[in-house]
């Protein structure tokens, strides 16, 4: 006998159990059922209630979350219970109490009020796991929803166990500034697929924001849609863009994206507006290592942009070498306008807008990179006359420009560069680098190669009201240019 009985406990406890409230000693017709589950850090809890009398009014159920030393840790409020789904049957709500401690016993007790009365339908021991908790003991994601559950648990340990379609349906990052990843993702070489969103947030990627503490590897992503041919993204405030993460601070390696697609348009003529759009990583304070993009890019743009092919702006001076080993080989397709909404006073314009082929700006120190795609822009300067400050655009076959404390070693340009424009005035055209600060140190540019022999910049201008075009073309190492 004792034997069954010890079976049903575990049975009941599996299950879920219906206890029927009690108050005083007497009983009443409420039933309150109550699963939970547990990882390392959250407590999952489904609660259903049947109130056949009508006697419990809607918030008045609770389960309350306590330590070892039976302290109050977190009360949870079932907002929506008791109540009827469309087919009559009781409804269920799930509540998860998160930043628990690993390894350790909580008990839950659940319970409802009526007036002054308390009805407790449950007392109940859980204990969270080990599961998360090290890169030995992983949480594994097999699915969609397992994958955007990870913002339950921002600082776990987490590993791919499947590949992931995520159906082309129209999502948002799974992390963002206010929830930013600080775990550690391994994908063990799967892959995510068709990952798409129209949502015009700001952080606009796969993953979004890592932080200081995060780390991504060993993922594959195949068909990422940023916006499409029906509906492009548009923003008109800060926007940080780019296939697998938005924003960087932490660290990113052995990560490929192919197929990408952006098509994306700003509406701001704002110089105090930033935007940071890369194929890869829109914004990078972080380390990039051995990782790649391939796609096509659609920008237009009419205020103070970044746009690389791999990373908007890489911002790192304080590390040895912000990305390395990398590639973009990212068809850029960019709409230029010169413009401000700052007026005729010239001395308020800081609108620049940087084009690389790999980096719209670097800022920190790249090396054995390269940038494979071409570049296909328009351009124009929207001002009545030439003004001194500031540069309107750069655009180059590796990066857009390259800022004072920026270094590109040992990297590789092999672009086809196009631009037309009916006012050329007010940019720097590079086949590796459109725009190098005043006070760069050269040392930090050594061993960078522009493939010869096939690769061009071509230009179609109007320069004062005649048409030109000309092609620029590297043989034998010497540049020659030819009007065309």
């Amino acid at each position: 006998m004792k034997r069954i009985m010890k079976f049903v406990a575990i049975f009941l406890i599996t299950l879920g159990i219906y206890v029927v409230a009690s108050c005083g000693g007497k009983t009443t017709n409420i039933k309150g059922k109550l699963d939970a589950t547990a990882t390392y850090s959250t407590i999952t809890m489904t609660c259903t209630v049947e109130d056949p009398d009508g006697v419990i009014n809607t918030k008045s159920i609770y389960v309350m979350v306590k330590n070892e030393k039976g302290e109050k840790v977190s009360t949870h409020n079932f907002t929506t219970l008791p109540g009827k789904d469309e087919d009559g049957k009781s409804k269920s709500e799930t509540l998860t109490a998160t930043g628990l401690t690993a390894n350790t016993k909580y008990q839950l007790d659940f319970y409802c009020t009526v007036g002054t009365s308390e009805f407790v339908f449950e007392k109940r021991e859980i204990s969270t796991t080990n599961e998360g908790l090290n890169e030995d003991n992983p949480i594994l994601i097999n699915n969609a929803n397992d994958l955007y559950g990870m913002t339950n648990n921002l600082n776990a340990f987490y590993k791919l166990n499947a590949d992931i379609d995520l159906g082309s349906t129209n999502r948002s990052a799974i992390f963002n500034s206010s929830n930013p990843f600080n775990g550690s993702l391994d994908g063990n070489n799967h892959t995510i697929s068709n990952f798409l969103t129209t949502n015009s947030n700001q952080e606009i990627a796969l993953f979004g924001y890592v932080g200081q503490k995060g780390v991504i590897k060993n993922v594959n992503v195949n068909k990422v849609s940023l916006g499409n041919d029906s509906t492009k993204l548009t923003r008109s405030s800060e926007t940080r863009l780019g296939s697998f993460v938005s924003t960087n601070l932490g660290k990113l390696s052995n990560n490929k994206v192919t197929e990408l697609q952006v098509n994306f348009n700003s509406t701001t003529t704002s110089s105090s507006t930033e935007f940071y759009l890369g194929g890869f990583v829109g914004l990078n304070r972080g380390i990039v290592e051995n990782c790649s993009v391939d796609g096509t890019m659609t920008v237009s743009l009419a205020t103070k942009m970044r746009v690389g092919g791999f990373v908007g702006l890489d911002d790192v001076a304080n590390a040895k070498y912000s990305i390395t080993s990398s590639k973009s080989n990212v068809q850029l397709n960019a709409k230029l306008e010169s413009k401000s909404s700052q007026g005729s006073d010239s001395s308020k314009y800081t609108v620049v807008e940087y084009v690389g082929g790999f980096a719209g700006e670097v800022s920190g120190h790249i090396k054995d990179c390269a940038s494979l795609g071409s570049i296909d822009a328009t351009y124009e300067y929207a001002y009545a006359t030439a003004i001194i400050n500031p540069l309107g655009a750069a655009i180059g076959g590796f990066a857009g420009t390259i800022s004072d404390q920026g270094w590109v070693l040992a990297s590789l340009a092999s672009n086809n560069i196009k631009l037309k424009s009916t006012s050329a005035i007010k940019m720097d055209l590079g086949l590796f680098a459109g725009n190098v600060a005043l006070h760069a140190n050269c040392e930090n540019f050594k061993n960078n190669v522009v493939v010869e022999n096939n690769k061009s910049i071509t230009l179609e201008l109007t320069v004062d009201g005649v048409y030109k075009r000309t092609k620029s073309v590297t043989v034998d190492g010497e540049t020659k240019v030819v009007e065309i």
